[in-house]
């Protein structure tokens, strides 16, 4: 019949209680049926009328990641009501998550972060999944958390939407997130926002331990990251970095290399931007203001010089009386 009669003979077998067996065999056979609507019905049922048989088919679809959320909800919610209880640690986070009590499922530690984390990213409330996100990963402070940070930054959507959130959660924990998130910045391998991220966060932090990483990030041949990367450097202000961002800015104010946008509200449009792009030459230029900003006083008068070449109307006002170029 049609999928109003069905849950019209549904609401009728509900109300008399029934415990027919040729009832509980049809629904159970429903479960593994092609329509969705059918198989949603079906798994109401099973939970309405207390059908214990139908606990297999149940927790198969409410384990099948392959099955829609709203059908892995429904069994979930089934399930719950037969008392079922999961057998190990991941069918509890699961089961929790998917009947709607994701604080329980956080009570088992850093490995419900990720299937938290993939839940929540499901769910159609956008504006407050971002905010539940940050707070949620900002809750696991041990190092044990780390790989778990780390593999949720793995996937590009999380990475973009939350990876904000999930650096600055690895950044809390010393010295294993730090370094999870230098080996981030180094990792070529990886997709543009997991590094873009990281930086930000390292750069916001004033993380000298990063100083390496980010110099070999900005030297490196490609139209993302460099520029990003001096930028941070001189947010970090530690004067391992001039010499090469003064190399990085000649090199690329000769050849006119260019990069991306850093897409933060520190960088500003000047008369350096060609064509959309913020030029290298101006990004590493604006990190060695900011070291000179912050550590003039640990530079020599042959670096200050050499800067103040480079980028002399911004710097030259910046330089200590007599080191004049």
């Amino acid at each position: 019949g049609t999928l109003l009669v069905k849950t019209l003979v549904g609401n009728i077998l509900i109300q008399i209680n029934c415990r027919d067996d040729r009832v509980a065999t049809t629904l159970i056979a429903a479960c593994s049926q092609s329509g969705n609507e059918s198989r949603l019905l079906a798994i109401t049922l099973i939970g309405g009328l207390g059908i214990s048989s139908g606990v297999g088919a149940l927790r198969e679809i409410f384990l099948n990641e392959r099955n829609s959320g709203d059908m892995r909800r429904e069994a979930a919610n089934a399930l719950e009501k037969l008392d079922w209880k999961p057998s190990n640690a991941a069918e509890t986070i699961t089961f929790a998550i998917l009947s709607g009590h994701v604080e329980q499922a956080a009570k088992l530690g850093p490995m419900a972060l990720e299937p938290i984390v993939n839940h929540l990213g499901s769910v159609k409330e956008w504006a407050n999944v971002s905010k539940q996100v940050k707070s949620f990963v900002a809750s696991f402070t041990s190092p044990e958390a780390v790989p778990h940070l780390v593999n949720l930054l793995g996937n590009s959507d999380h990475a973009y939407r939350f990876g904000d959130s999930i650096c600055e959660s690895l950044a809390g924990i010393h010295p294993e997130g730090i370094n999870a998130l230098i080996e981030i910045v180094r990792d070529t391998g990886r997709t543009y926002y997991p590094r873009y991220r990281a930086i930000n966060i390292l750069a916001k932090n004033k993380e000298k331990l990063a100083v390496d990483a980010l110099i070999a990030t900005a030297n490196e041949n490609i139209e993302t990251l460099p520029g990003v990367a001096a930028a941070a450097l001189g947010e970090i202000g530690d004067v391992r970095a001039v010499e090469a961002l003064i190399a990085i800015a000649t090199k690329a104010a000769q050849g006119g290399t260019k990069s991306i946008p850093s897409q933060t509200s520190e960088m500003k449009p000047s008369d350096h931007m060609v064509k959309g792009s913020y030029n290298l030459a101006w990004h590493a230029n604006k990190g060695l203001v900011g070291i000179l900003g912050k550590s003039s006083s640990q530079l020599s008068v042959d670096q200050l010089r050499l800067v103040a070449r480079l980028t002399p109307v911004v710097l030259v006002w910046q330089m200590p009386s007599g080191c004049a170029p």
